[in-house]
């Protein structure tokens, strides 16, 4: 049996992400706006991970004749910054105002962490999966530290200033075959293939 996966999210490289990350034969991966016929600009009011990739997958609950048999998956992660009181967390991706790009919220983290001694960081994700009108989680995390500037040409996001837990080099240097093993989102994906696919 094939399961039809709607990805909801308008991040490219996200996508491209969560596209590579789903590659499963039994699995078949479409755009959400490939099958609404429309890009939703969906408000990210939640306080938590969880919350916003609820409002994500619940947007699409709007077109039920477009996703009739349909998986919904969204994803809300982010990065969270010990020092700086777990901050940028669910804001991460609006980080520094609207002006800024990847390398920018980067550039503006790392200013505001300073030369500050605690590093540490971790990224997380949460999956909300909607699936026979029913609502499913799946999280993941990964700890890790801040670099002192930006490190590599790889991934997108904070990827160039965090170095996962035993590793050297930052996600954006490391090879994406390693990445997509322990990265966040590939922890919170595993999870939900395993139930979508049990071995």
């Amino acid at each position: 049996m094939t399961h039809k996966i709607l990805l909801v999210t308008n991040n490219e490289k996200k996508c491209k992400e969560l596209e590579s990350l789903l590659n499963n034969p039994k699995l078949t991966v479409k755009r959400y706006s490939d099958i609404i016929g429309k890009t939703l600009d969906i408000e990210e009011t939640g306080d938590t991970f969880e919350e916003n990739a609820i409002i994500k997958a619940k947007a699409l609950l709007a077109y039920p004749q477009q996703i009739k048999n349909c998986i919904i998956v969204a994803d809300d992660s982010g990065i969270e910054v010990d020092a700086l009181n777990k901050e940028p967390g669910v804001y991460s991706a609006r980080y520094g105002g609207p002006d800024l790009d990847d390398e920018g919220r980067c550039q503006y983290l790392l200013k505001n962490l300073g030369k500050s001694p605690n590093r540490n960081a971790r990224f997380r994700c949460v999956i909300a999966v909607i699936i026979n009108q029913e609502l499913k989680l799946y999280t993941g995390s990964v700890e890790g530290t801040i670099s002192h500037s930006m490190q590599g040409e790889k991934g997108f996001g904070y990827d160039p200033i965090f170095i996962p837990e035993g590793y050297t080099q930052s996600f954006a240097q490391l090879d994406y075959s390693i990445k997509s093993s322990i990265s966040h989102r590939a922890k919170a994906l595993e999870k939900f293939k395993e139930f979508i696919s049990p071995k």
